[in-house]
């Protein structure tokens, strides 16, 4: 709508005008009240929540625009009256209040967000209860003044009257421009240059009103766009925490891949996203997670994460099984979803059920979502081929600053070894055998290899695995030729006996001995690492 005479606009609609502010007032007074009693609830209950989204809970989109309106209409109102010098002190009160209250919300808004991923000291919890308090209290008073304004209350004193008679308002002051559309094209042009040429000299002459219109459309337009992509529909990224329940989760790592540690192929056509994940218990009870609140939806699929096959990845963490963590816990695991083929992408969004609303006739999933971009591990690379002697960093690898050197090897059909037999406290010098497995006797043989093996302690492998023998277990293959023929790589079996420390033993094929050339294979996930034995 085009105002010709705005004041005179005011004037016949003063009382409603200040009525829908009234309205707006009301309505942020009651969000703001909510606000004020949730930091007083929070100070008094040991200051601790287990709601999660409590910032998009107390603070939303509506209340921004509440207050945007109300800064709209007061700076629209004020600048009226100032040109007519009436009494602006009510206006410039309420702009400079509001403008308080948007950033205060905003604050807040923060501060809610922290909330739900940290526990607050007694001290910031109280300043928060009182404080919100405080900068409530003076909307009650603009409630009550602007609503007497609505409602009629001395507005003689503004001698609305005298300007009314100056003005000498009629009906057809509310005419503007009137369109006449015939046949002939001429004075539809002409028309409309006359249109355009009044609408531009409207708006120089109302420049002021245009740029607070302008603003605050843009203003209404950024909020509602933040928001949405903050707030309501905000995905997470990866080192991002965000709460779920009285947990605080975040990414660290996410990978795809479809095979072992050993870089062998799990299941054809089969892919493993695993994601690697910080996870706090803010309660201080023990609570675990729900394994079905996280899915992935994919096409008409929701993928849940599996139990199956964790044992092949715990050198990329610690599989969680749905166990409860320890109170005021704080730990890293790893949730696999299994894929199909097709199902391969470059980026994943996790939906994590939060809450679920039932209304009458309607059920409402809340999530929280976080997007991962998995690394793809599934291509096996060689890294390249030591010596006897030779120290090997394993630092392009899941197992970082880790290294090993192979100083010497034996192949024979028994190993014997010392040892010191205990029992009590009476120890005997003893001699310990090693055989290949009966089953497999006449085809084995025995590799017994020293080594110097240092393993990283800030690695999940570690922390999974804290057993060196176990490291030949997983990774050791043995690959040999004879005679220019095809390599042929073949898996080893650990026989290293506990009480054997530097050495370990493992069973091979019995062709080695008469082969050619020898090599110890180390495959660590999506690395390989050769080590030429003879």
């Amino acid at each position: 709508m085009v105002f010709k005479k705005p004041y005179a606009f005011l004037i016949k609609h003063f009382k409603a005008i200040h009525l829908v502010i009234v309205g707006l007032l009301v309505y942020l007074a009651f969000k703001v009240f909510n606000l004020v009693r949730f930091f007083s609830e929070f100070a008094s209950s040991g200051y601790y929540t287990s709601s999660s989204n409590i910032a998009g809970s107390y603070i939303n989109l509506f209340m921004y625009l509440a207050v945007i309106l109300i800064l709209g209409i007061s700076i629209f109102v004020y600048m009226l009256m100032k040109n007519k010098k009436k009494d602006t002190r009510l206006y410039m009160a309420l702009i400079a209040y509001y403008i308080f209250v948007f950033v205060l919300l905003s604050v807040s808004f923060g501060i809610l967000q922290g909330l739900e991923k940290s526990v607050v000291d007694a001290q910031s919890a109280r300043l928060y209860r009182d404080l919100s308090l405080l900068f409530s209290l003076p909307q009650y008073f603009f409630i009550t003044v602007t609503a007497m304004r609505g409602l009629g209350f001395n507005l003689k004193k503004f001698n609305f009257q005298l300007d009314l008679k100056e003005m000498e308002i009629e009906a057809t002051d509310n005419e503007e421009v009137e369109l006449t559309v015939g046949v002939e094209t001429y004075k539809a042009k002409r028309t409309l240059r006359r249109f355009i040429r009044e609408f531009k000299y409207y708006i120089m002459e109302n420049t002021f009103i245009f740029i607070c219109i302008i603003s605050i459309v843009g203003i209404i337009i950024g909020t509602g766009i933040f928001m949405n992509v903050n707030v309501y529909n905000k995905v997470y990224k990866q080192n991002a925490v965000f709460s779920y329940k009285t947990f605080n989760l975040k990414v660290n790592n996410s990978y795809i891949t479809n095979t072992d540690y050993r870089g062998n192929e799990l299941i054809k056509d089969k892919y493993y996203l695993i994601v690697n994940m910080n996870i706090v218990n803010k309660s201080n009870v023990a609570n675990n997670l729900e394994l079905t609140d996280f899915r992935l939806r994919l096409n008409s699929d929701n993928i849940y994460p599996t139990k199956s096959k964790i044992e092949y990845f715990t050198d990329l963490g610690t599989p969680y099984k749905g166990d409860k963590l320890k109170a005021e816990s704080d730990g890293n695991y790893i949730l696999i979803f299994e894929l199909d083929k097709p199902y391969l992408r470059k980026n994943y969004v996790i939906n994590i059920l939060e809450s679920i609303n039932y209304n009458v006739g309607d059920i409402k999933a809340n999530y929280k979502k976080v997007k991962v971009v998995p690394e793809d591990i599934s291509k096996v690379e060689n890294v390249g081929t030591y010596k006897q002697q030779e120290k090997i960093s394993f630092k392009d690898s899941m197992l970082k600053d880790s290294s090993l050197k192979i100083t010497n090897y034996n192949i024979t059909n028994t190993y014997k070894y010392n040892y010191e037999f205990c029992i009590n406290e009476d120890c005997r010098d003893s001699v310990g055998i090693v055989t290949p497995k009966y089953t497999k006797a006449s085809n084995a043989i025995l590799l017994v290899l020293d080594y110097d093996l240092k393993l990283d302690e800030t690695t999940n492998y570690y922390k999974n695995n804290k057993n060196a023998s176990t490291f030949f277990s997983q990774f050791a293959k043995v690959r040999y030729s004879q005679n220019d023929s095809d390599p042929v790589t073949v898996n080893t079996e650990n026989l290293t006996p506990k009480e054997l420390e530097g050495k370990v033993v493992l069973q091979v094929d019995a062709a080695i001995r008469n082969a050619d050339n020898v090599e110890l294979v180390l495959s660590i996930r999506n690395r390989e690492y050769v080590v030429k034995i003879k």
